[in-house]
This record gives C-alpha cells, sequence and structure tokens, in this order.
C-alpha cells in the first residue's frame, strides 16, 4: 500500500491580526484533496499551524509525508524549537505561555506516529501547488475547484534536488548551538513584535528566515560528515580485515617457497645458488628451532595462553589458587575490558557494580 503523501499548506490574515484563512492540498498517489477554512479574527501564524494541523489528520497513523510550507515559524518549530518548548512546559525562554500551544501539542502528536519531512519553500517563488494554497484562504469555497490537476505520476516522481550551494557564512562560522540560540531570540522578537504593532518587520523575518536556512545547512553538513566517517570505518575495517588475511597468506607463501629452496639445496649438497640479481645460501641458524609437527598434540603445559575468560570464571579460579600462583596469574593479564551483559544482569538483579551504572541512553540516527 502506497503511504507516501504530499501535503503543501498556506495561511493568511488580512492585517494581521484581522479576517484570516488556511488552506492545504494533500496529494496521495493520483488523489489530490484541497481544504480550506476561514475564522473572523485571527493571526498568520496561528493559520499556518491550522493548515498544517488541519492537513495531517487527513493521514493515516504510519504514513510517510513531505509537508512544504512558507512559515518559518511552522517548519524551524516542528524541526526544533517544539521539543524545547515541550521539555520547558510549553513556555518560550521568556517564561510566557507559549501562544497556540493546543496546535503545537496536536501537530506533536501527529508527527509521532507520522514520518514527516518538514520542508521549507519560499513564497511566490512560482511552485503551482504552492501557489494555489497561497491563493485558497483568499478565495470563497463556492468558487470552482482548481482545474490545472498534477501529471498522474507526480507522486510517484522524486523532486529534483537543489543545486547544492556554497555553505552561507552563518552555517560557515556558527556552531548548531548558537544558531539554534539566534534563532530562539528572533523568534521572541517576532512574538514581540507581532503582539505590539501587529506584524513582524522585513529586516526582523528576512534574518530569521537566514538562520533557518543556516540552521538546516548545519544539520546537513553534520550529517554528510558522519555518513562519509561511517563509510570509511567501514571501508578500513573491511580493508584491514583483507590485508590480514592477504599478509598471512602471503607469509605463507614465503616460507613454502624458501622451504622450497632450502630442501634443493641440501638435498644438492650446495651451498648456496647464484642468479644475476640474487643469492641464496643454505646457513645454520645460530639458534635451535622449534617445528610444530602437530598443534594439536602438544600439552598445553608447554602452550602460551591467550583467553578470553567470563569475569566470574576469573575470580572463582583466583580464590582457589594458592596467593602466589594466583598474583603470577594475575600479572600475566594484559588486556580486561568491562562485560556490559554481566553488568546488566548485576543490575537486573539490583546489585551495584562499582564504576559502572546501568542507564537508558540515547544514540544519533542519521537518516
Amino acid at each position: 500500500m502506497n503511504k507516501q503523501f504530499f501535503i503543501f499548506t498556506d495561511g493568511s490574515a488580512i492585517g494581521n491580526p484581522g479576517p484570516a484563512g488556511w488552506a492545504a492540498i494533500v496529494i496521495h498517489g493520483t488523489r489530490r484533496q484541497e481544504i480550506a477554512g476561514s475564522v473572523p479574527w485571527s493571526t498568520v501564524s496561528e493559520m499556518e499551524l491550522r493548515a498544517a494541523v488541519q492537513a495531517l489528520r487527513l493521514t493515516p497513523a504510519g504514513a510517510r509525508i513531505e509537508l512544504r510550507s512558507d512559515s518559518e515559524l511552522l517548519i524551524h518549530g516542528m524541526r526544533v524549537l517544539v521539543f524545547r518548548w515541550r521539555r520547558y512546559g510549553w513556555r518560550n525562554s521568556r517564561g510566557f505561555d507559549l501562544q497556540h500551544q493546543e496546535l503545537w501539542r496536536e501537530l506533536l502528536l501527529l508527527n509521532a506516529d507520522r514520518t514527516i519531512r518538514w520542508l521549507w519553500v519560499k513564497g511566490h517563488s512560482g511552485h503551482p501547488i504552492q501557489s494555489r494554497a497561497d491563493a485558497m484562504p483568499t478565495k470563497r469555497p463556492e468558487q470552482p475547484p482548481f482545474r490545472n490537476e498534477l501529471p498522474p505520476d507526480y507522486a510517484s516522481r522524486r523532486q529534483p534536488r537543489r543545486r547544492r550551494r556554497t555553505m552561507s557564512t552563518i552555517a560557515e562560522t556558527n556552531s548548531l548551538f548558537e544558531i539554534d540560540a539566534e534563532l530562539d531570540g528572533l523568534l521572541e522578537e517576532i512574538e514581540g513584535q507581532v503582539e505590539s504593532e501587529g506584524q513582524a518587520s522585513e529586516d526582523l523575518v528576512a534574518r530569521f528566515q537566514q538562520f533557518c536556512e543556516a540552521h538546516g545547512e548545519k544539520v546537513d553538513r553534520i550529517g554528510r560528515f558522519v555518513r562519509i566517517m561511517e563509510a570509511r570505518e567501514q571501508y578500513c575495517r573491511s580493508e584491514s580485515a583483507r590485508l590480514t588475511d592477504r599478509a598471512r597468506a602471503a607469509a605463507g607463501k614465503v616460507e613454502r617457497t624458501k622451504n622450497m629452496v632450502l630442501y634443493y639445496l641440501l638435498s644438492q649438497d650446495l651451498k648456496k645458488i647464484e642468479g644475476y640479481q640474487f643469492t641464496f645460501r643454505a646457513q645454520k641458524n645460530s639458534q635451535d628451532s622449534v617445528r610444530i609437527t602437530d598443534e594439536a598434540a602438544v600439552p598445553k603445559s608447554y602452550c602460551r595462553i591467550d583467553a578470553r575468560i567470563d569475569g566470574v570464571i576469573w575470580e572463582t579460579v583466583l580464590s582457589l589458587l594458592p596467593d602466589e600462583l594466583s598474583k603470577s596469574l594475575e600479572s600475566s593479564v594484559q588486556e580486561a575490558r568491562p562485560n556490559a551483559d554481566a553488568i546488566k544482569a548485576a543490575a537486573m538483579r539490583n546489585e551495584q557494580v562499582p564504576g559502572a551504572e546501568v542507564r537508558r541512553g540515547s544514540h544519533l540516527r542519521v537518516a
């Protein structure tokens, strides 16, 4: 079953605040649904959030969704800020209650059981579907439906990737934490201007947009770096194993070749043979050498043991040995690594392990 959805949303308010409306276009395969609504008095921010909520309600749990909007607040809010607001009890960094938090809460719930890519598109950039969503809030419901239909295979097409741009100065000179802190401050300024003057200044919105783009660039750069390093690690590990096997095979060939030439010299009672570049000589060793004819038959007392022993067995063996032998055995240990399974098992038995703790951590998944 095709679970891929494409959503385009937009909101508007005359005077901001003022008479307001929202609209969304939901595409699933070759099916397309347009929804819109209006209220007597609201803000652009609320309408942008309302459009996303209403559109996502039309999608089933488990759906894969690409949601596009020209609202930096909606897109960056759902990418980063909403998780911080939830952690701080739905208050912003100034300690004030978050506006429209019931919509943010529902968006977070809808986001939890769907795989959503929150994509920002520049407003009035000529995108045919986004332009349609932009026009819908100002139209009456009884107007004829939009006739410029998409090609039947639109949903199955991959959208063309944007040409990779040179990283902006903001993204290059600031860390992810610094960009995030600046965005938080800019968002507070925008909210303050909307409350006091009805709308935010163009310069402030433009700067917020720049930092939103820089945030995305920074995340992508980190993601590319992680992927490259993962690939390099995997390649080096595979090459290490491959080269180790090749080295072992080469060593075997060298040994067999030398033994063949030595056998030839000794069987022919020769001291040496010469070529144009190399000379082979049969020389007596300065020390006796050992040749293993049957490794399995050699008693363990004549072997050097490299073993991996579970810590419990090791402690039990040491406790049964005389002190002198126990110390000698303990001093032969070259490396001892903590056994995570044994530590987890102890924690399940409510036993405390010195120098270790068991907790549910997190890991980074690069998608």
